[in-house]
């Protein structure tokens, strides 16, 4: 199959990866992308000297992004740089009520306690269990490849799958440690990314408390519009091809 050519819809993080991996393999990869601009969702708005991001706005679980660059015998530091943020973000809950998340975990201890009594000691029993979860997801499923229903059906799969906290709300899961309707909020804010509620999310999502607390949140400099540039350029240096404006007709049959 090497050296066959093949066409990749969409320019955005998915197309460009899949594209600079399949032309690692020897294929010829032509990216057909229908908008201006490379990024999808991730593209970006210049007007009047200024740079917006039109869609993400943090960079989170920065493991990954290093393992994909990896791939290629290359590091993110060669195409762009990252700053943690401190504060974390701001949770806004209502007009005369503002939490900032710092981004050290000793002063995330003190916020916690200063919300609600024992708050650290909760916590930290909540993210032992939420950073067991994204490394159970991470080793075990996250990057095996799954081809037919047998792919699940393994020891692995079954014992440790069920620890997930997959058949339980994520709203049930914190209410395990916090009571406190605010402290909640600052937990499960990340559903709304999903377009879903803690209400019917799967506990599993837990282990972005994790992701936030642990791994932190990052930013890289220049925007995320840097990091589209990063995909584009690694592409293009696999050989793939990135044609732009190009529009398809829908077809209503």
């Amino acid at each position: 199959m090497k050296g066959r050519k093949l066409l990749v819809i969409g320019a955005g993080f998915g197309g460009l990866s899949a594209a600079a991996l399949l032309a690692q393999d020897g294929f010829q990869v032509t990216i057909l992308e229908k908008n201006e601009q490379a990024g999808g969702r991730a593209r970006v708005w210049r007007k009047d000297g200024f740079v917006f991001d039109m869609g993400p706005s943090w960079y989170l679980m920065p493991e990954v992004f290093e393992k994909y660059f990896a791939l290629f015998d290359k590091n993110t530091q060669d195409y762009y740089k990252l700053i943690r943020l401190d504060p974390s973000y701001r949770v806004f809950f209502g007009m005369d009520k503002t939490v900032d998340v710092p981004a050290q975990r000793e002063e995330i201890d003190r916020l916690f306690d200063e919300l609600t009594p024992g708050g650290s000691v909760k916590l930290r029993e909540y993210l032992a269990v939420a950073q067991y979860q994204y490394e159970i997801a991470m080793q075990e499923f996250m990057y095996r490849e799954y081809k037919t229903i047998f792919d699940f059906l393994n020891w692995k799969v079954i014992t440790k799958g069920t620890r997930l906290k997959i058949f339980e709300s994520y709203d049930k899961f914190a209410r395990r440690y916090f009571e406190d309707a605010d402290i909640r909020k600052i937990l499960e804010y990340t559903v709304v990314f999903l377009g879903g509620s803690p209400n019917n999310t799967p506990g599993l999502y837990s282990i972005m408390s994790h992701v936030d607390f642990d791994l932190g949140v990052w930013y890289p400099c220049g925007g995320i519009g840097q990091l589209v540039h990063a995909f584009t350029r690694l592409a293009a240096e696999q050989g793939v091809e990135i044609l732009l404006n190009q529009g398809v007709k829908s077809y209503n049959g």
